[in-house]
């Protein structure tokens, strides 16, 4: 019974001639309901960012450890004395790091 019925199918699959999907017309994507997003410093991107902003904050401010971190993160922005300056290191930039006790310093011989 099955048999018949397989065989039976795929006759039919071979004698109707469907086209490949893409031999089908594309259909217009639909319009994408974020564009306005795309203006970065237009009024409404910019106000849903506030939004955003504000309901984050409330949820970050409701966990305990918010102000514990919030003032030690400030601290570390408003020091003065960790301040990393670039340096010129042959034809590269790069952060002056402090010595390794066990890295010898250049030019010395072991």
């Amino acid at each position: 019974m099955y048999r018949g019925l397989a065989a039976l199918s795929l006759a039919f699959g071979l004698v109707v001639n469907v086209p490949p999907a893409a031999a089908l017309p594309a259909s217009p994507p639909p319009p994408d309901p974020f564009l306005w997003l795309e203006q970065v410093q237009g009024p409404r991107a910019l106000d849903w960012v506030r939004a955003e902003d504000k309901r984050s904050l409330a949820v970050l401010q409701s966990n305990p450890l918010y102000a514990g971190f919030d003032r030690q993160a400030l601290s570390i922005a408003q020091a003065s004395d960790r301040i990393p300056l670039p340096d010129l290191l042959g034809v590269q930039w790069g952060m002056p790091m402090p010595p390794h006790p066990d890295v010898p310093p250049q030019g010395a011989r072991s």
